[in-house]
């Protein structure tokens, strides 16, 4: 709780038709069930040249070096390869990687690597930008409602459109070409060497306020004291970061933070607590990972899930917190709900 304000948890959050969990990444991956029998669909006269396939890694190299700078067209190697007997993922790499040899042998300027603009990779921020940038991240960690924390391309290789990093690079593209020629190396956003020296210093800024969100949402605080309730973890984390010096009333801040930020941050704080007391030794993911990762599964369910999650959410955010320390809590019942949970629920709909 905090000293000297005490806020009233509401009772309820008003679950609008629109305030969903997160939104759709893409379909479902296609059934691959056709492709088991891939065999059946190649030329049976390449089955003759199998024998120019070895299996000795060094001789595959030297006839795939041979290839590069052969007549012989990707889809012909392609259909060797597929092929052969005992066909492993690896031979799809080095198709590709045929293919883009011969596309870079193709170009004129093949091989050449832009030379690096030392003055842009030691180009210092100055206290403007960084306070710019740092309060940018701070509301977009705070209340967007993104698809992701860490990750930009998701398990089934697509970019993900709505990141702090996607959406902080734009808001600085946004600015004009005087505020990029003051605060930014010179040459940005079309120089390479500036663009990456940015959006490096974009990275550390963010690995930075991840963390202070981590350790306002779930860190020593609540594991030593009581656990605050949602909304008063929410005064707590926007007096910190989003208005940070610019101290707002409670009021104002529930006005800032609409149904679908304020589940995010339970969805946050419930998730970071699962990790604590049910870690996984073998998982070698960070904790952002992990809520990626689980973001990206709900994401894809259908709507009727993505509410009852978000729901049973709040409930379970009410039920643990706000009222016992956290070493009262059963640790048994400090999870996320599962597809389990979601499905036989009665609130699903």
């Amino acid at each position: 709780m905090l000293r000297g304000e005490a806020t009233p948890e509401p009772t309820d959050i008003d679950m609008r038709d629109d305030d969903n969990f997160g939104t759709q990444l893409g379909a479902n991956p296609p059934d691959a069930s056709h492709q088991a029998d891939h065999r059946r669909d190649i030329d049976p006269e390449s089955e003759s040249d199998l024998s120019e396939l070895p299996d000795d890694p060094l001789e595959f190299l030297r006839i795939l070096q041979d290839t590069v700078f052969s007549r012989e067209n990707t889809m012909d190697f392609a259909r060797r390869i597929f092929a052969s007997e005992g066909i492993a993922t690896g031979h799809f790499t080095t198709v590709i990687y045929l293919e883009t040899l011969r596309r870079l042998q193709a170009t004129p300027t093949a091989g050449l690597i832009a030379p690096i603009d030392l003055a842009a990779a030691n180009f210092t921020f100055g206290n403007h930008i960084r306070g710019f940038l740092r309060d940018r991240i701070r509301q977009i960690l705070t209340t967007h409602n993104v698809d992701a924390y860490t990750q930009n391309i998701n398990s089934q290789g697509r970019a993900i459109e709505r990141t702090p990093l996607l959406i902080l690079r734009a808001h600085v593209d946004a600015q004009d070409p005087a505020f990029w020629g003051d605060f930014l190396p010179a040459g940005y956003p079309e120089d390479q060497s500036a663009q990456l020296t940015v959006m490096r210093f974009m990275r550390v800024l963010l690995k930075h306020e991840r963390g202070q969100l981590r350790n306002l949402a779930y860190g020593r605080r609540s594991i030593e004291g009581s656990v605050p309730p949602l909304m008063d973890l929410i005064v707590i984390i926007d007096r910190a970061m989003a208005s940070r010096g610019r101290p707002r009333p409670v009021g104002a801040i529930r006005q800032a933070y609409n149904s679908t930020t304020k589940i995010r941050i339970a969805f946050l704080r419930l998730a970071m607590a699962e990790n604590l007391v049910s870690p996984q030794p073998l998982n070698s993911m960070t904790i952002w990972e992990i809520i990626d990762s689980r973001l990206e599964h709900v994401s894809r369910q259908r709507i009727a899930y993505q509410r009852t999650f978000s729901e049973m959410v709040l409930i379970k955010d009410r039920e643990l917190f706000g009222s016992l320390p956290f070493k009262d809590i059963p640790p048994e019942t400090v999870r996320l709900p599962t597809d389990e949970d979601v499905e036989s629920s009665p609130l699903i709909r």
